[in-house]
This record gives C-alpha cells, sequence and structure tokens, in this order.
C-alpha cells in the first residue's frame, strides 16, 4: 500500500525522519551552520510550515542522530550541545522502544535501508505524520509529508 498524504493541518503530531542537513550542526571544519529546521530549503514548503506550526508536536527520533553519528563521520559533526540545540527549536524526543524493534520486524522487505526501517517503524507504531524526501518510505503503510 502506498504512503497516506496529509494535507497541512490535518496533523497534531509529526515525526522527523531525514535530518542530516536540517539541524543546526558543525561542518568538518568547525564551522557551524546556525540553520534552524523550519528554515531548511531541502524540505517542502509544506514540510516547513507543518514543523513552524505551534499547533503541532515535532519529535526527533534517537535513530536520526544514530544515523548521522555513524554515517556522517567526515561530512557532519555534531556539536556537543545538539540535544540542547532541538530542544531550544521545540522538538521532542523519539526513543527507540521495545515495540518498534518488534514493529519493524514485522514490515516487509521494501526498503533496506536499517535506518529508514526503524523510522517508519516508530511512525507507524506511535501513528506519527513523516517528513521524510525518501520516495521508498511511500511504499509504506505511512502518513507522510
Amino acid at each position: 500500500m502506498r504512503g497516506v498524504h496529509l494535507r497541512f493541518g490535518a496533523f497534531a503530531s509529526i515525526v522527523i525522519l531525514i535530518l542530516l542537513t536540517s539541524i543546526p550542526y558543525r561542518t568538518g571544519g568547525g564551522q557551524e551552520t546556525g540553520e534552524r529546521l523550519s528554515d531548511s530549503p531541502q524540505l517542502s514548503k509544506q514540510s516547513r510550515l507543518a514543523i513552524s506550526d505551534t499547533d503541532n508536536i515535532v519529535y526527533v527520533s534517537a535513530v536520526s542522530l544514530w544515523e548521522i553519528a555513524i554515517q556522517g563521520i567526515g561530512k557532519l559533526d555534531l556539536p556537543n550541545d545538539f540535544d540542547d540545540a532541538l530542544a531550544a527549536q521545540g522538538f521532542r524526543e523519539l526513543p527507540v522502544k521495545w515495540e518498534h524493534t518488534r514493529r519493524n520486524r514485522e514490515l516487509p522487505w521494501l526498503h533496506h535501508d536499517p535506518f529508514d526501517r526503524m523510522l517508519i517503524a516508530q511512525a507507524q507504531t506511535e501513528a506519527l505524520t513523516q517528513v521524510t524526501a525518501d520516495r521508498a518510505v511511500l511504499d509504506y503503510e505511512a502518513a507522510c509529508l
């Protein structure tokens, strides 16, 4: 089943799946970008509006930060206070729970990236709308922006 696309304003909680260049971080040279997630040009206008809407609760998955830590070596250097920066922007933490792992095991093998599969499982388990540019996520039964 293809992903469900929601109109702006049709949700109250969203989860950010892809953050690799969208949170405040330092480049390999140590220069902080100062970019806010809601201003990122890599997100669609609809996603930016949803993230900046104070009526929405926006979660950042620990999986996204884990992916940055593993795959961003040499590309991204998260500042030591990245969690404070996310909290200052009003984001809530989405930890990995046992039930997310169970849902991950139940997912069909339409997408083989382990990080993306866990993010899909989290969003489905918690009934969150996913913000992602990854078209493969749409192959799952999920609400996406």
